[in-house]
């Protein structure tokens, strides 16, 4: 496969990556690593210029290349200069050519063309999480599957949804639902509730119901929560418990407690979460 098509087809997979990203998904093809590197940014440049004279465009595609490039600051470093970097994303024009040329056989892929900058940060966090998982579970002979697209727009509207998969017994999890906070501030709505409540009321009235097996042909899951600070998380959980919203099927943590490990991390519960917490390959 061709760099270009490579960088397609990862920003398909992906949605969105860093440079930093596309060194490690694009597969290396020079024998240095600063010449791998080298030539990832050089192809960045010509999709973001890419222009054919003989492609059919509106006068929006000729705006656009076939990526889309914006400057990210991770939010959690004080030194904006030091950790500033570019993320890109697949254009209008960029997908029609992923599907054209047989890179997004199943149509998962997303434009990023219009997408809020402000969210960029969210889906970094989310592919950082799904990276890292699936690394530790490869280590421990199991897989990851994922569903990212096909998800939006029913009764519940998740981040991700994903299962751990064992080639040995043929056999996988139950499904886990992921919610990642989104924003610095939660929202609430008229009636005062936090969004994220809001939200996880609606995960509690689809567990075990018709709706459920209809829009995904399961009916119990799991609900990932995570909160940027332990501090947020200790406070949804006593929310949720005093909502009655008890059920076991939320599974909250922070940010850091996410590291070193995320199958060490220790989830909690609105049930029990003074008493006990749960890994995911305790479930």
């Amino acid at each position: 496969m061709g760099l270009s098509k490579a960088i397609i087809r990862a920003l398909v997979d992906n949605f969105v990556a860093r440079t930093t990203d596309l060194y490690i998904l694009v597969p290396k093809r020079a024998q240095k690593r600063a010449d791998h590197e080298r030539e990832i940014r050089a192809a960045l440049k010509r999709l973001r210029e890419c222009y054919d004279p003989h492609e059919r465009k509106n006068d929006v595609d000729r705006r656009w290349g076939y990526i889309r490039s914006v400057s990210w600051s991770d939010p959690t470093i004080e030194n904006k200069i030091e950790y500033t970097c570019l993320v890109h994303g697949l254009t209008d024009r960029g997908l029609r050519l992923a599907r054209d040329r047989g890179l997004d056989p199943d149509h998962h892929g997303k434009s990023f063309q219009e997408f809020s900058v402000d969210h960029v940060d969210h889906e970094l966090r989310i592919n950082d999480l799904i990276a890292a998982l699936r690394t530790e579970l490869h280590a421990l002979g199991l897989e990851l599957i994922i569903e990212r697209t096909h998800i939006k727009g029913g009764t519940v509207a998740p981040d991700l949804l994903f299962y751990i998969y064992d080639p040995v017994t043929d056999t996988r999890s139950a499904p886990f639902f992921l919610e990642y906070e989104r924003q610095k501030r939660g929202k609430h709505d008229d009636g005062g509730r936090p969004q994220i409540v809001r939200k996880l009321e609606a995960f509690a009235n689809y567990y075990d119901s018709d709706l459920c097996q209809s829009e995904f042909c399961f009916r119990k899951f799991y609900v990932i929560v995570i909160l940027r600070t332990e501090r947020k998380a200790n406070f949804l959980l006593q929310d949720l418990a005093e909502r009655k919203l008890t059920i076991k099927t939320f599974l909250i943590a922070s940010e850091p407690a996410l590291t070193p490990a995320i199958l060490q991390t220790k989830f909690r519960t609105p049930r029990d979460f003074e008493l006990s917490s749960y890994s995911l390959l305790d479930i």
